[in-house]
């Protein structure tokens, strides 16, 4: 009975085993798939990094608009003269780009 049985698992094992060309073509698959979803991939990348940057021009644009209204009206501090800020315009050019900033 136990020749039987070890001969019975063999052919089972025969069976299950998978052939080389079968490997090679699941493979082959999947870098096909890969080829296929890689562009894709770059391109969500490459809109996170745009989406990244405008996020980032934003808040500049935010803190040149706030920065004069906590220091009376003084956007760069390191240009002042004695109480008169030399960067006098910089108010009037943000307000007009408020619109494009935000």
């Amino acid at each position: 009975m136990f020749p039987q049985v070890a001969t019975m698992l063999a052919k089972r094992a025969e069976e299950k085993a998978f052939t080389l060309i079968e490997l090679l073509l699941v493979v082959a698959i999947i870098a096909l798939l890969a080829a296929i979803l890689l562009p894709a991939l770059n391109t969500a990348r490459e809109r996170a990094r745009s989406i990244a940057c405008a996020s980032s021009l934003r808040q500049i644009g935010l803190a040149f608009q706030l920065y004069p209204d906590d220091y009376n009206g003084y956007v760069c501090p390191t240009a002042m003269r004695v109480g008169v800020a030399a960067c006098t315009g910089v108010n009037i050019f943000l307000a007009g780009l408020s619109g494009a900033i935000l």
